[in-house]
């Protein structure tokens, strides 16, 4: 049987049985929402309906067996719960196929049918089913076979996912999306994910890791709709991570007090470490961090009053030295920041006088992101909790502000960061809950309409995302710091040098890693890095365990709990 190719793509799904996880029908339903992708055939397993007894016996005898149990009776994961498939998939044929098995689990597929397969003329093939699949079956579909692997396959492979970043204490889990090769775990990576590992809950870092890849696929095929898909014939992953398996009864029992032991932790961290923030200056350039990432020699304010920390710095340079300094002002028994000034002297950071209001608002205020167009100063704050992104304009700087405009609308957007770059205006951001996943938008005036890039959210990386100050051009190439939280929240500002930036793509690599100065009064974090005349302000952390941050805690004790559980959305 054969089918007439439309103008769009056209793709199958590989299946096991005939319903699919909630995760992969939400992965399909992504797909569906793009004009032009319609699913042409389905490809299902004839040898996959085994009877249960047959199955169990197999199981229980297996060394698998405490894990399948466990698994069973405590991991309760919605992304793994069963559902039907779409109703667009309602009159869609279905190929049922006997496989041949070569070895313990690589399977081939007859040449009757892949003829049949070939003659659907497939864009490509989403695989949710079956084992290691080889042979002709790889280039039965024009862009191939499509599949996750939920881990960072240089690190980790086999089998379970998700479980082996939190047993060996990894602060990152990963997850690609590859186009199958003849090599096992060896395809051509076509997009990548990574994400702070849910260290308290097994099932919780499933949720993560499955639900956030669902956008994937529709990501590659928006790509090769506007033509930017060169990477799908990339280069294959060269991967010799060994290859792990389920664990064993004394492994489970060493993940299950590996669990209890992170809840203490974060228990403790949560409710007694306190952060103390200050800011910064350094007497270089920001573009000379590309050279030098060291972040030496560094002047900090006079310490906020007990009960405050200022962080995210943000300033317009004096000739003649000195400048303005806007940051955000923090107030731990409040909950909530404001936006403050501060005036540098001359004669030194260390001599400035305490910060002062500037923009106050009745929602928490931070990131007084800086910009210059028109001949006028505007600030655009973070300001998650108001649902709104507000750009403000200065009417008597630094004290007075105006609300200019809302920029976007039902957006809550983290470090707001502008640029002017090759003709237009460039706004990059973090969504709020996640904040591991970059957004862009553009437009030709600052104030103007703002457009969402093609395929946002463009990246998704708990390293590498997050704006953390001013972006520059040097030597032609836009530069853009940013935070890397893996390891805690502030961590280091990593370098990234864009290499593409067009409305429909976006790619950028790390440059250099800026560590917090050790011996400095605030060792333990840095993120934000900013541009300031010929200098650069940054920020920096104390880290310090304090039974006093209770008392602050237990005001807002049921938003601490979400905080504390990670439900922050």
């Amino acid at each position: 049987m054969t089918s007439t190719r439309s103008q769009g793509l056209c793709f199958g799904v590989m299946m096991d049985e005939p319903r699919l996880a909630d995760w992969q029908v939400r992965c399909i339903e992504h797909l569906l929402e793009l004009e032009g992708v319609e699913p042409v055939l389905l490809i299902t397993n004839a040898e996959s309906g085994r009877p249960w007894l047959k199955r169990f016996l197999r199981a229980l005898f297996s060394r698998d067996f405490p894990f399948l149990v466990f698994k069973k009776l405590f991991v309760r994961a919605p992304c793994l719960r069963m559902r039907d498939l779409p109703h667009r998939f309602d009159g869609v044929p279905i190929l049922s196929c006997r496989v041949t098995t070569k070895g313990r689990f690589s399977q081939y597929f007859s040449e009757d049918d892949l003829e049949v397969i070939r003659g659907y003329r497939l864009d490509f093939i989403l695989r949710f089913g079956f084992n290691i699949i080889r042979g002709g079956i790889l280039r039965a579909a024009r862009y191939g076979v499509w599949s996750f692997h939920h881990g960072d396959e240089t690190r980790y492979r086999g089998s379970p996912p998700c479980f082996w970043e939190i047993y060996d204490g990894d602060r990152v889990t990963g997850t690609i999306l590859q186009r199958l090769t003849h090599r096992l775990d060896g395809g051509i990576a076509l997009r990548r994910h990574a994400y702070l590992t849910d260290c308290l809950s097994y099932a919780g870092n499933l949720n993560k890791a499955f639900y956030a890849s669902t956008v994937m696929p529709l990501q590659v095929c928006r790509d090769i709709l506007n033509g930017e898909a060169g990477y799908l014939d990339g280069r294959p992953s060269r991967t010799k991570a060994p290859i792990r398996y389920n664990p064993s009864l004394f492994q489970l029992t060493v993940f299950i007090f590996k669990l209890l032991s992170n809840f203490i932790k974060r228990l403790l961290v949560h409710f007694f470490l306190h952060e103390t923030w200050n800011v910064g200056l350094l007497d270089r350039p920001i573009h000379s961090f590309i050279e030098d990432p060291i972040p030496k020699g560094i002047a900090w304010l006079p310490a906020a009053p007990h009960g405050r920390f200022q962080a995210d710095c943000f300033g317009v340079a004096r000739s003649g030295g000195g400048g303005t300094v806007l940051l955000e002002s923090y107030d731990h028994r409040a909950g909530r920041g404001e936006i403050r000034y501060v005036e540098l002297p001359q004669d030194g950071i260390s001599n400035a006088h305490p910060p002062r209001p500037a923009i106050r608002e009745e929602h928490h205020l931070s990131y007084p992101f800086l910009i210059t167009a028109d001949d006028e100063l505007f600030c655009l704050p973070e300001a998650t909790e108001s649902g709104s992104l507000v750009i403000y304009r200065a009417v008597e700087f630094p004290r007075r502000w105006a609300r200019e405009k809302v920029l976007l609308e039902g957006v809550r957007a983290v470090d707001p960061t502008v640029v002017f770059y090759e003709g237009g205006w460039w706004l990059f951001f973090c969504e709020f809950a996640p904040d591991i996943c970059l957004h862009i938008w553009y437009a030709e005036d600052l104030l103007g309409d703002w457009k969402p890039c093609a395929n946002n959210p463009v990246k998704v990386d708990i390293r590498l995302c997050r704006p953390a100050g001013t972006p520059f051009i040097h030597d032609g190439a836009l530069y853009r710091p940013v935070q890397d939280c893996a390891e805690h929240y502030g961590r280091r500002v990593v370098l990234m040098r864009v290499t593409r930036l067009t409305p429909d793509s976006f790619t950028e690599v790390p440059v250099c890693v800026i560590n917090p100065e050790t011996d400095s009064e605030y060792p333990h974090g840095l993120h934000t890095l900013s541009a300031f005349g010929d200098k650069t302000l940054v920020d920096g952390k104390r880290l310090s365990y304090t039974p006093f941050k209770l008392m602050y805690q237990l005001p807002r004790l049921g938003e601490n709990l979400r905080r504390f559980t990670g439900r922050t959305g």
